[in-house]
């Protein structure tokens, strides 16, 4: 069974945070299962549920592939990946299936069913390039 996980930047201090994606009320917000407390996403005063709520740049978000690359390092939409076996390096994106596009070319390099051969980078929102 796969693991259903997205990622994303938060509003207030611009870090990854991982979780679930949902939009409440309009606010695109990851919920990350916490053991004891969350902060509300309006207030930020401390809930005994066992989430927390944090509000995310919705530009950001990326599904994870339920693939890892070659150092088990999770891949995300949105990562930058080096093939290992040339000197191309590609985009994650999700199309029907996760393919990888050549960032040069933007001709498709493939499926990404050949992760062990894949190193994640970098991403699309923390390079300049």
């Amino acid at each position: 069974m796969r693991e259903i996980l997205f990622r994303a930047k938060r509003t207030d201090n611009g870090e990854w945070i991982y979780g679930y994606y949902a939009v409440i009320r309009e606010r695109h917000v990851i919920i990350k299962a916490q053991s004891e407390d969350y902060y509300s996403v309006d207030d930020n005063i401390k809930k005994s549920h066992g989430n927390e709520v944090v509000e995310i740049n919705s530009e950001t978000v990326g599904q994870y592939t339920g693939l890892k690359d070659k150092a088990d390092k999770k891949i995300f939409e949105g990562d930058i990946l080096n093939v290992t076996y040339s000197d191309r390096q590609g985009e994650c994106h999700h199309a029907e299936n996760y393919v990888l596009d050549d960032l040069r070319t933007t001709s498709v390099i493939g499926w990404l069913d050949f992760a062990n051969e894949l190193e994640v980078i970098d991403n699309i929102f923390d390079t300049e390039e």
